[in-house]
């Protein structure tokens, strides 16, 4: 095969940048709608919060808008200083970069690759998996088996703190509820309840094995 046919069959780059330049206008409507929405959102959620005294929650999407943005004014050529701007002015991606630390403080917590030992129970029609973590924080998830026409709590999660006595391994959930982990041999677990615990949320009937 001839160089020029290779040539031929080859889109050249100024085609390509004048195809997408003749969607700017679109790139450029997409662009705004994410960041006006962020706002729009944010402050009727202000405004319900200090006049009528109640919540609604803002429509936060972060990081399209800036980035379709900035691929705009990229095609536009305009200088490079301009690309920061979508970034600086759209809330929701401010408020995103605001969160995302404590956002992964917390996954951090309670990861796969903070997780120092995990135990497993069931109880009737309920699969339950404890795992503890060297952040002394754990993972409380639950599984429920619905028969087909049945309805009801599918899943559940729980996190807290733990720490270890000579009684057990003591669990403290954020939500209040305190459990000691206890053994009973030299490979079964019992929870002990401290704390009044809603009846389908209680483990007092589970056995845990540790994994």
């Amino acid at each position: 095969m001839s160089n020029s046919n290779l040539g031929a069959d080859i889109p050249n780059s100024p085609s390509i940048i004048k195809c997408m330049s003749g969607n700017l206008d679109a790139l450029l409507g997409v662009g705004l709608l994410f960041p006006a929405l962020s706002l729009a959102t944010g402050l009727r959620s202000l405004y319900c919060q200090l006049r009528r005294k109640h919540y609604e929650s803002a429509i936060f999407i972060p990081l399209i808008g800036p980035v379709l943005l900035d691929a705009y004014l990229f095609l536009k050529g305009e200088p490079s200083w301009t690309l920061v701007v979508p970034w600086i002015i759209d809330v929701s991606t401010i408020a995103f970069a605001v969160a995302a630390p404590r956002l992964i403080r917390e996954w951090w917590r309670t990861s796969r690759f903070t997780r120092q030992s995990q135990f497993f129970g069931e109880f009737k029609n309920q699969a339950v998996a404890l795992s503890l973590h060297k952040t002394g924080h754990y993972f409380l998830h639950r599984r429920w088996k619905l028969t087909p026409n049945e309805t009801g709590i599918v899943s559940s999660g729980e996190i807290g703190q733990f720490t270890q006595d000579k009684d057990g391994i003591r669990l403290q959930s954020v939500n209040g509820w305190r459990r000691i982990l206890r053994t009973d041999s030299s490979d079964s677990y019992s929870i002990a309840e401290e704390t009044e615990v809603p009846e389908l949320l209680s483990l007092l009937k589970c056995s845990f094995r540790k994994h």
